[in-house]
């Protein structure tokens, strides 16, 4: 089995469309490994290649619009076309996938503090860590909205293969 890694920039065209020459490319890949019998796991569309124009500014692949619609539909052609295909081991919905805190994170963040009557325990930081003096329940309610956030988006992601692939688990 071999992990083929994809690429923002060599799949999706815009949040709409996808690139025909990248599939090609997966296409002649599949068919060589299927030759020497073996499995393909495609994974999921990585920033290796630098970020696409089409996402302007907003580069946060989990809370984007742009580009959880452009994640979608590359998921729902993968899935179209490789549709109980048993050259495929499994789909990998992405290599190592990150809540990065921007903006609407720290938005969202606010309003938990808020709610939660936080002071000094609950610190705006970026988490690497526990930070120093960062109380118990901040730490708890601060993993709580990575998650969030993360299982949105992989919802979102598992849902748009299954929406054409009855055969995905």
């Amino acid at each position: 089995m071999i992990r083929v890694i994809t690429s923002f920039n060599s799949f999706i065209e815009s949040e709409n469309k996808i690139n025909e020459d990248g599939f090609a490319c997966m296409e002649k890949l599949i068919k060589l490994a299927a030759k020497n019998e073996v499995l393909v796991l495609p994974t999921g569309p990585s920033l290796w290649e630098g970020f696409p124009k089409y996402s302007g500014e907003d580069h946060n692949y989990i809370i984007s619009d742009t580009l959880i619609k452009a994640q979608e539909n590359f998921w729902m052609e993968l899935g179209t076309r490789y549709e109980e295909d048993e050259r495929i081991f499994a789909f990998d919905i992405l290599n190592e996938p990150k809540v990065y805190e921007d903006g609407r994170f720290w938005q969202r963040w606010e309003s938990i503090v808020k709610k939660r009557g936080g002071g000094s325990g609950w610190p705006r930081v970026i988490y690497t860590g526990r930070p120093p003096g960062m109380c118990d329940e901040a730490v708890l309610e601060l993993e709580k909205l990575y998650n969030e956030f993360g299982n949105c988006w992989l919802d979102k992601m598992v849902g748009a293969v299954r929406q054409v692939n009855k055969s995905v688990l």
